[in-house]
């Protein structure tokens, strides 16, 4: 029989004591021998132990299995004991400890073996020492008076204690720590078999460290004999500085997002809340701790909801930034607009979740409203304009769904009313006209609109074809009730009415056909109603032209299209033979390879509201081309610019041309702007103002086209213009027209004694001139001199001159 002797040690030492935690074989035996169960694997013969269960230990161990369970049968080991003896079977004997000990349970009673195989417990046991002394935590065994017995490197590098120092726990712990040893620490092991906390220590130069410490009663190594703990601790300081380094920075970043002007949420896809700085709970009417937990539906309403759902969960799934607009309420019930950031970041513990910003923009919003209804309301009457009509009749749907009809009213001479009784009254009239039409149609879900200084629009969807010229006489009988301001002349209000239906051709060209209508009404008779229909001959074309039209001067203005073209104007005296006094400039518009005469555009520009534009064009331009040829400026006496009636009756042209007059590189005094005597009258009050303005500068003015608007000589009188330009139809075949002759008579006569120099318009026959200097006119201007001609071309005309 061969014998194999495996050499047993003492359980004395800390890493004998943890090699010796874990047995090869685990039995749990009955008190007949017999195995209940087991874990782990026989140490001789390698079997598993689930093989073994139910089987007696003499079978499993036929040597040295009977002298096993009578060491068992002995009261000093049969509780807990250890003790090395020969177990084997047929001819191979292995020297093994075995350590008895009992467990509670499941198994409370039955006497269970720990076994082991002594040379591997002495491999295992050298592996464990030389881990333990490289371990950078604390380990120790102390006996039970608290004395040093055993210890790793660590704890002799850091507090010079070892065996030869024979120091006790006193040296190393703290006055409080030795009381928690004392009070807390040995109690607890002598109840369980360990204990863990925390704990204070001395380091060797006195510094003071905070531990995590765990104790361990060790099994006594004999009956009887002396027990041992063994104590396990970590310097949690580095920890400690660490965590109070990332509460510092936790501090710092929540005082920064409490401090942001911008609430901030964190929030899970659900709409739950699990983070809220002070802004986010200022916003909602609560304290931020209190929106913890909360869900968002909580402040938003069902719609608000179902919407930030989806985004929630668009922004968590596709890892995407999204942007919208919500309403919330706050606590005490009123609601907020807020403009919503959603990002998903990553939280705590790696788990995901949205940040969400929110920004209260109920101010703003408020004030795009307030923006809005002042960019789609007329000022004065607060009906909308026709930038606010346009919008309404867009969100009213597809233009193929619309039905109704649109009626434009123009008040018959509201210029000349506005003159007799003042603006302040003219206002007031215009206010109650509106006031008429809010009555009349409050009940009609019509749209109401300001178009023009004296025009108005109706769109009614509730009115058929049959229906639609009753509507537009009781538009005229209402405005006749509409009272006026007393004055010295009794006012009566008339209007014309031009109405075109809604349909397939779409609303725009509803509104301007029911101009267009309007016009044609007004040009019949004041007071008259018209019908816009296709079919009427030549409306329809009449319409697409002047649309047309209103498109090329946009376009030719954008695209620099319109050209300046020159006329000269000679003194009457050598006209035929001198040099020009001054020259007027006109426009042409470039039409492919050749220039045309806008008549035509500009008059579809005035009903569109581009001649203020045109005006400003004209104006810039022609300042650039007199301050490139600074020397045909100085031959001349001045320069003659057209103004037209809309750019006169606007405070902010008026403005634009005090700049561009004081900041051109030229005498002011070389400008002549001319006015028509009709636009003249009908904005009297505003070319009189603007005249003593621009004049104010230096610039002269002109009244051209007098006398085709039979005006009284009065307005002559106070209009501070510097000349006069007879209308051409009267100086046309003057010297065989005594009544043309006699007209153009009085009027330079008129003229001259107030102090103005007169201009004779479309001057082309000598005999017509001859009349003219007979009659003392003072200057000419025709086709019997020269035609108008590109501005370019009239330093080279002066030369001739010359």
């Amino acid at each position: 029989m061969r014998h194999r002797f495996i050499a047993a040690g003492a359980s004395v030492s800390l890493a004998e004591h943890l090699v010796g935690q874990a047995g090869e074989l685990i039995l749990a035996l009955d008190d007949d021998g017999r195995i209940m169960a087991a874990w782990g694997q026989d140490p001789l013969s390698r079997q598993a132990a689930k093989s073994l269960v139910d089987r007696p230990v003499v079978e499993l161990w036929p040597q040295g299995g009977a002298q096993l369970l009578a060491k068992l049968a002995n009261p000093d080991v049969r509780d807990r004991g250890a003790f090395d003896m020969p177990l084997g079977a047929a001819d191979e004997v292995t020297t093994v400890r075995v350590r008895v000990t009992a467990l509670d349970g499941e198994y409370a009673g039955a006497r269970v073996l720990f076994v082991d195989a002594l040379q591997e417990r002495f491999a295992s046991a050298s592996l464990v020492q030389h881990l333990m002394h490289q371990h950078p935590d604390y380990i120790l065994v102390v006996n039970e008076a608290g004395e040093l017995i055993d210890s790793n490197t660590a704890v002799v590098r850091d507090f010079a204690a070892g065996l030869a120092a024979r120091i006790s726990l006193d040296d190393l712990f703290t006055e409080s720590a030795r009381r928690q040893y004392r009070d807390q620490v040995l109690p607890a092991l002598a109840r369980a078999a360990d204990w863990s906390g925390h704990s204070v220590w001395l380091s060797a130069d006195g510094q003071r460290l905070p531990m995590q410490m765990h104790a361990v009663r060790l099994a006594r190594e004999q009956a009887g004999g002396e027990g041992h703990i063994a104590i396990f601790a970590r310097d949690t300081s580095a920890e400690q500085r660490v965590e109070a380094a990332l509460r510092e920075s936790e501090r710092t970043l929540r005082n920064i997002l409490d401090g942001t002007p911008v609430a901030l949420l964190g929030l899970e896809m659900s709409g739950d809340i699990v983070s809220a700085n002070q802004r986010a709970g200022a916003l909602l009417g609560r304290d931020a701790g209190d929106l913890i937990g909360m869900n968002l539906h909580r402040f938003m309403d069902d719609d608000g909801f179902e919407e930030a759902t989806f985004r929630l969960e668009y922004a968590y799934s596709e890892d995407t930034l999204e942007r919208w607009n919500a309403r919330v309420e706050r606590r005490d019930g009123t609601a907020l607009d807020v403009a919503v950031t959603v990002r998903g970041v990553i939280g705590r513990g790696g788990h995901r979740i949205l940040l969400a910003a929110f920004e209260d923009v109920t101010d703003y919003n408020r004030l795009q409203a307030e923006i809005t209804y002042q960019l789609d309301h007329d000022v004065l009457t607060d009906l909308l304009n026709r930038r606010g009509l346009e919008r309404v009749l867009k969100q009213r749907g597809a233009d193929d769904d619309m039905r109704g009809f649109v009626f434009h009213l123009n008040i018959d001479y509201f210029r000349y009313i506005n003159e007799l009784i003042g603006q302040s009254e003219a206002d007031t009239v215009l206010w109650r006209i509106a006031d008429m039409l809010r009555l009349r149609l409050r009940d009609e879900g019509a749209a109401i609109a300001r178009v023009g200084a004296d025009e108005f629009v109706v769109v009614r969807f509730d009115t058929d074809e049959a229906d639609a010229r009753e509507h537009a006489t009781g538009l005229l009988k209402a405005l006749e009730q509409v009272e006026t301001p007393t004055s010295e002349t009794a006012l009566s209000l008339t209007g014309c009415v031009g109405y075109a239906p809604l349909g397939e051709r779409g609303w725009l060209h509803a509104l301007t056909a029911a101009g267009s209508a309007c016009y044609a009404a007004k040009a019949a008779a004041r007071g008259s109603i018209r019908e816009y229909t296709a079919e009427e001959p030549g409306d329809s074309q009449d319409a697409r032209t002047v649309m047309a039209a209103a498109q090329s001067v946009r376009k030719a203005l954008s695209q620099e299209a319109v050209l300046l073209y020159a006329q000269p104007i000679y003194r009457t005296a050598g006209a035929t033979s001198g040099q020009p006094h001054c020259f007027e400039i006109l426009a042409r518009f470039r039409d492919r390879d050749r220039a045309t005469f806008p008549t035509n555009l500009l008059s579809a520009a005035e009903r569109f509201g581009l001649m203020d534009s045109f005006d400003r064009y004209m104006v810039s331009r022609a300042l650039e081309w007199m301050a490139e040829h600074e020397n045909v400026v100085r031959q001349i006496d001045h320069v003659a610019i057209n103004l037209s009636g809309n750019s006169v009756s606007d405070p902010q042209f008026q403005e634009f041309l005090a700049c561009a007059v004081q900041d051109a590189a030229i005498e002011a005094s070389k400008l002549c702007f001319e006015i028509t005597e009709t636009i003249a009258v009908r904005n009297i009050a505003q070319a009189r103002r603007l005249m003593r303005h621009i004049g104010a500068l230096g610039c002269r003015f002109s009244l051209d086209d007098f006398g085709a608007g039979m005006c009284s000589f009065q307005y002559l009188r106070d209009l501070p213009a510097d000349y006069v330009k007879i209308d051409g139809s009267f100086v046309q075949g003057m010297e065989d027209d005594p009544v043309r002759h006699q007209l153009v008579r009085s009027i330079n006569e008129t003229a001259q004694v107030l102090g103005k120099q007169t201009v004779a318009e479309f001057v082309d026959s000598p005999a017509a001139l001859q009349a003219l200097a007979d009659l003392g006119v003072d200057m000419v201007q025709g086709w019997l001199f020269s035609p108008a001609v590109p501005i370019d071309e009239i330093p080279a005309l002066m030369e001739r001159g010359a």
